[in-house]
């Protein structure tokens, strides 16, 4: 029998990914200022370097299969698919988890989305629980 697949939980920013960011805009600041002589090789090696700091900062979530962020606002879930779902908590108005799968049922147009969960870790899926739950409860009570 195969091993569940965990979920890669991401709170807010990740330092990491943030300093992939400064340094990528530090990159493109020197590569475009006029105060360093330059070649142009090495103008493109900047702007090269850069990019790709910006790509691994902004493609995280492709990394993974099971992948969740979420901040005080809103949550992004990626279960087994290409991109993800952000909902906002405040639209959040149920959520249930099933054998197979993780509903969430929005206050407005009554749209709900559907997540499966039949090859996750146990604990991730409790895990994912106590978040939806910390930030939707004041909306459920």
């Amino acid at each position: 029998m195969r091993s569940p697949n965990r979920i890669k939980f991401d709170h807010k920013i990740d330092w990491l990914m943030f300093i992939f960011i400064v340094l990528a805009v530090g990159f493109y600041v020197i590569a475009h200022s006029h105060w360093f002589d330059l070649e142009e090789g090495q103008t493109k090696f900047l702007f090269l370097v850069g990019g790709l700091l910006n790509v691994a900062a902004l493609t995280k979530m492709f990394w993974y299969k099971y992948y969740v962020r979420w901040n005080s606002k809103a949550i992004t879930i990626k279960f087994n698919s290409f991109s993800g779902r952000t909902i906002p908590f405040a639209d959040i108005e149920t959520f249930d988890f099933s054998e197979s799968s993780l509903i969430i049922s929005k206050r407005r147009k009554r749209k709900k989305f559907s997540f499966p969960t039949s090859e996750i870790a146990e604990e991730d899926l409790r895990r994912l629980e106590s978040i939806l739950l910390k930030h939707t409860l004041p909306q459920k009570a």
